[in-house]
């Protein structure tokens, strides 16, 4: 019997496996030398940085619309422990990292998650809202992306119609994290907010930051490999002082399978 049979068999023997793969995932971070941040101040710094928002309760997911409602439960619980949380000069912020123990006192709700290529309802579902907006934030700053991951795939449209595309973080306690580092001599701090509609996220900073950044999508394209369809676009990010472009930088192409019909209206060309 092979281990995936046996760990399906026998569900005691899979939970001691996630334990210790979550163990050895946070042993290795306490080992890897970084310093993460973990400081938490009452009032913000006082210089803001471009805030972005996303729309909660995505009505487009085809499943029943209470995973929505447990989804928004879960960000605000795991925002407790980032909300205003510091990034200092040399330190580094991990997603799991910070809002480990999140759930300490009041356990996570079930929400949507993709698990191997399926939609699952997992306790603590739906907290990739929380990294895709903290990853659009760390893109508009200076801090320095050390690790994320897209989805494989993307089960449904976009809550927000105008978002951009390929700006995502997937999460997977124990495999995938995201991560960024403060190479500058300034602090920055992380402020993620809410409102009945939406979640707000946004970075404060120490000192003021003369550049601005903005983020851009080129040659969006559908196209079709071996029966399936994959959303590919190039992400690039401008530098920007005194309202003028003085820098253009590719920054990576995003590939994603799209598990759902697309508008008749969108060409979808074969395999490049």
């Amino acid at each position: 019997m092979d281990k995936k049979k046996l760990l399906e068999k026998f569900p005691i023997l899979r939970k001691i496996r996630t334990k210790q793969i979550k163990f050895v995932f946070y042993a290795k971070m306490y080992l890897d030398k970084n310093k993460y941040c973990k400081e938490i101040i009452k009032e913000k710094l006082p210089y803001q940085l471009p805030k972005f928002k996303d729309r909660m309760v995505n009505t487009k997911t085809g499943y029943p619309i209470e995973y929505q409602y447990n989804k928004v439960f879960n960000l605000k619980l795991a925002s407790k422990k980032i909300n205003k949380i510091l990034i200092k000069p040399n330190e580094t912020f991990s997603f799991y990292m910070s809002v480990k123990g999140a759930d300490k006192k009041e356990k996570y709700k079930k929400g949507l998650t993709l698990v191997n290529g399926k939609i699952e309802f997992v306790e603590g579902g739906g907290m990739c809202q929380i990294s895709n907006l903290l990853f659009q934030v760390f893109l508009n700053s200076p801090l320095t992306i050390v690790e994320r991951h897209t989805h494989k795939m993307k089960d449904f449209p976009d809550p927000m119609e105008d978002a951009l595309k390929g700006i995502d973080a997937t999460l997977a306690e124990g495999f995938l994290d995201l991560k960024v580092r403060n190479d500058t001599q300034n602090t920055f701090q992380i402020i993620i907010e809410f409102d009945d509609e939406f979640i707000y996220g946004y970075l404060c900073s120490k000192e003021e930051i003369k550049e601005q950044y903005k983020i851009i999508n080129k040659d969006l394209r559908y196209i079709k490999e071996k029966d399936k369809i994959y959303e590919k676009v190039d992400i690039y990010r401008q530098t920007i002082q005194n309202e003028q472009v003085i820098n253009e930088q590719k920054l990576y192409t995003n590939k994603t399978q799209i598990g759902y019909e697309l508008p008749k209206d969108v060409e979808i060309k074969e395999e490049e």
